[in-house]
């Protein structure tokens, strides 16, 4: 009886909790506040323990319904109530805040303060307000917490942009009164940007301007028609490209494109029906001709009359040395380093930099420490010499001057994002248009053109835009090429003091007199004669490594003669586009300078194998398996500094005329294409030069590295038997007479320099 009992009560119990759970939730969601305390004071039931549908509690119902008594009735018999949240992390704040009601949030807030700070749930309460459009909810929260303008949720995004991004445009307004000194460069809606920026208050700041006018947001294609006529009065340009497109491609409300169609012919700047489009090319193709024409007319002036030489010998050297010569690959990365560091000084801090105070600097830098070590005659012989470096005197000149101008170029790149010292110390060396260049190009047009907008690379990520492929190619390449290149000239400079204080100096590059460098010099001098009279197929002969030039052939054994010609076509057909976006983006003055430097170097290369010769001399050089002079000649001229150069226009034209990341990666190519043609020069005329060295003669230096023009060992006035002595075979230029006889010991007047 006694056990019936007890499970009757058991039964009446939980009859009862049931349906106090059920009074609880309808007197919370009806605002009775009586039946809610009878509830609470009958100590039934845990109110911990009840949850919703959505695993919130009563609390979080209270606060939603913004019953402000029964919320402080349920805080009283469960004050840790405040910090339950639901599945979703949320607090019964972050139902408060989006309620839309101050008085729960204050009731909230009051017993706990810090709960405005939290966003556990992935958002402040700011964040709450801004997504539901609540500007009372907005001005308390701001009013005990001004700094939360800057709060950012777990997306990065601040109130503002949320306010933004669900169009609540009050509260924008709001909150940009709040924060005058916002960042406009949040990718913002552009209706919102322009509204900003473009509004007749007076209270928009330069940089919303400049925003507006870039278009530096997001989603231009939703202007409405007065928007975009609002936009167009603020100056914006009719022609103007987000994101890669043109923007009368990408509206979607169709007044608006049929108003910005009949504006773009009449406002746009048509290149083709500008004057200067055609008049640039022409000049450059003038002055190339007359300056082509004056410097052949002077060199056949001054030039002295010659013994006929075999038209094949320089073919013949070209084939031999880098047989002979050791670490090629290594002497070709060092002068790729270079080259390199050369044209990101030049080309890229353009871009910081002044270029009226800036290539000054810079071009001292190369060419005292040059003239110094080589001689002022023999720099502006052979400009090369300033670039290049070989033994201890160039290798410290080069370490200072990597010093100088990388920690330049560094500080100004503080000064122009940080701006931590007054702009008087810079702003004659810093470039005035760095600010405009920067919010047009690598925030504005780089930031949204992706790569897969363009059909060839359709299968690249979203996250390849012009913007990541100039950091990761340009920028940090250049970085870590400098950073390389300083290691290297401080390790080479370390090893050569050494050598030096510890008399143990190792003449890598510059062979000395000794019977090593006699014997190589002969080697290399009697396989390039013996060369001349091979047939191709017997090349090997001479020495295996040793290959005849053949017409085409895979590229991990070399390069055939036909791909060395077009190589040297496309390298020009780059260069050429080049010069087209100049004058597109109407810099004509770099324009006609580039395309002067194109045309001189076809112009050169058509006096050197007019077109009616050409098959007639690669026949002849495919038959003979060498290089005749002409086309050998043919094919440096692309290489020689008109590539230098054109590295150089083209880096800087990878920063400054790029609007797309096709344009971008179109342009990276051709600058790295000069840089290896310019390169594959610098190590043929510095590195492999053989030339024969008059011991009796002063000493040579390293200044006459590279001249192609060939020193004999037996000079006028020299003194001795050798000076006598009689050839028993024709002397070829380059050739000594020593080393043509195999029995005959090398002179010790001779010396090869490499």
């Amino acid at each position: 009886m006694f056990r019936l009992v007890c499970a009757l009560c058991a039964l009446c119990v939980s009859c009862g909790w049931a349906a106090t759970s059920e009074d609880l939730w309808s007197a919370v969601a009806q605002g009775d506040t009586q039946e809610v305390s009878k509830v609470l004071d009958s100590d039934l039931l845990d109110i911990s323990t009840i949850r919703g549908d959505s695993g919130e509690t009563v609390l979080h119902e209270a606060a939603l319904a913004n019953h402000t008594d029964i919320l402080q009735l349920l805080i009283g018999a469960w004050p840790a109530g405040i910090h339950a949240t639901t599945p979703a992390r949320e607090t019964p704040l972050n139902w408060a805040a989006r309620s839309g009601h101050a008085e729960p949030l204050k009731v909230l807030l009051d017993h706990w303060p810090e709960g405005l700070y939290d966003n556990s749930s992935g958002k402040t309460l700011l964040h709450e307000a801004a997504v539901h459009g609540h500007l009372e909810v907005m001005e308390l929260l701001l009013e005990r917490w001004p700094e939360g303008l800057g709060a950012t949720d777990s997306s990065g995004n601040t109130p503002l942009s949320v306010a933004v991004d669900y169009e609540h445009w009050e509260m924008a307004g709001f909150l940009l009164l709040q924060w005058p000194e916002a960042d406009s460069d949040q990718s913002l809606d552009c209706r919102f940007v322009v509204s900003m920026g473009c509004n007749n208050s007076g209270t928009s700041s330069p940089d919303w301007q400049n925003a507006a006018r870039s278009l530096r947001c997001s989603q231009p294609g939703r202007f409405s028609l007065p928007e975009l006529q609002l936009w167009l009065q603020c100056g914006g340009d009719v022609g103007a490209q987000p994101q890669g497109t043109p923007l009368v491609e990408l509206l979607e409300d169709e007044a608006a494109k049929a108003f910005l169609e009949e504006l773009l012919p009449k406002d746009s700047i048509n290149v083709l029906e500008d004057w200067r489009t055609w008049l640039v090319p022409a000049a450059a193709v003038i002055a190339a001709a007359i300056d082509v024409y004056i410097e052949q007319r002077l060199v056949k002036c001054q030039q002295q009359p010659e013994v006929a030489e075999d038209p094949f010998l320089e073919g013949a050297k070209k084939l031999v040395a880098p047989v002979f010569v050791r670490c090629v690959l290594l002497r070709r990365l060092l002068r790729l380093n270079e080259v390199c560091v050369a044209v990101f000084f030049v080309g890229f801090c353009l871009m910081l930099a002044n270029w009226v105070v800036w290539l000054p600097v810079v071009a001292l830098l190369y060419v005292v420490p040059g003239a110094a070590i080589h001689g002022c005659k023999t720099v502006l012989h052979r400009p090369i010499l300033a670039l290049t470096t070989d033994g201890l005197p160039s290798q410290v000149a080069a370490l200072f001057r990597m010093i100088v101008v990388w920690g330049i170029s560094l500080w100004m790149e503080h000064q122009l994002t940080e701006g931590t010292l007054p702009a008087s110390w810079f702003s004659f060396m810093a470039n005035p248009h760095y600010d405009s260049w920067y919010a047009e190009k690598v925030t504005g047009q780089w930031r949204n053109s992706r790569l897969q907008d363009d059909w060839p690379f359709g299968w690249a990520p979203e996250s390849w835009t012009a913007e990541s492929i100039n950091e990761a190619t340009l920028v940090k390449f250049s970085y870590l090429n400098t950073t390389a290149y300083t290691v290297y000239l401080f390790c080479a400079v370390l090893w050569g003091c050494y050598q030096r204080f510890c008399a143990k100096r190792q003449q890598i590059y510059t062979s000395g007199p000794g019977p090593r460098e006699q014997e190589q010099a002969c080697e290399i001098m009697n396989a390039a004669r013996e060369l001349l009279q091979k047939e191709p197929a017997q090349f090997g002969e001479v020495d295996e490594r040793i290959k005849p030039i053949v017409a085409c052939q895979w590229p991990c054994k070399g390069s055939g003669l036909y791909q060395d010609v077009a190589m040297t076509v496309i390298d020009m057909a780059l260069d050429i586009n080049t010069v087209v976006k100049f004058i597109y983006r109407q810099d004509f003055y770099l324009g006609f300078v580039m395309g002067f430097v194109v045309v001189r170097s076809a112009v050169k290369q058509l006096t050197r194998v007019p077109p009616w010769r050409w098959r007639e001399a690669v026949s002849a050089s495919l038959h003979r398996g060498i290089l005749r002079q002409d086309v050998l000649d043919f094919l440096k001229e692309e290489k020689r500094s008109a590539a230098f150069f054109c590295a150089f226009f083209t880096a800087y034209s990878a920063s400054n005329s790029v609007e797309t990341a096709f344009e971008m990666i179109v342009q990276i190519i051709s600058m790295g294409w000069s840089i290896w043609m310019f390169t594959s020069h610098l190590v043929e005329e510095y590195d492999l030069d053989i030339r024969l060295v008059d011991d009796s003669a002063p000493e040579a230096s390293s200044s006459n590295r590279g001249d192609t023009s060939v020193t004999t060992a037996t000079k006028e006035g020299t003194e001795g038997p050798e000076a006598q002595m009689p050839s028993t075979q024709p002397p070829v230029e380059g050739l000594s007479p020593q080393c043509c006889e195999d029995d005959e010991e090398p002179s010790p007047k001779a010396r090869v320099s490499l």
